[in-house]
């Protein structure tokens, strides 16, 4: 777990998020879950970007595309559009 997410989970488990502790294992569970979900396919769109466009790595235009479909598989509106503009 990064430290973001870890700030997250221990922000919202200490009611500090406003959300407040989740009484119910399988709610938390859940809540916890969709974020983690959320935090992954915007990182998988971002290191899609990185090497579509080069940057901090070597340009690769196929992981670009692989990495776009996991983010678009996931339900990042951003990665499936880059799908259809960026064609290796």
């Amino acid at each position: 777990m990064t430290p973001e997410v870890a700030r997250v989970v221990r922000s919202w488990l200490d009611g500090v998020s406003g959300e407040g502790p989740l009484k119910d294992p399988k709610r938390a569970a859940e809540f916890v879950s969709t974020r983690l979900r959320c935090w992954k396919f915007q990182r998988l769109f971002e290191l899609g970007e990185a090497y579509a466009l080069g940057k901090g790595v070597a340009k690769d235009t196929k992981r670009a595309q692989q990495l776009y479909q996991q983010a678009c598989d996931d339900g990042n509106k951003r990665g499936c559009a880059n799908l259809k503009v960026r064609k290796p």
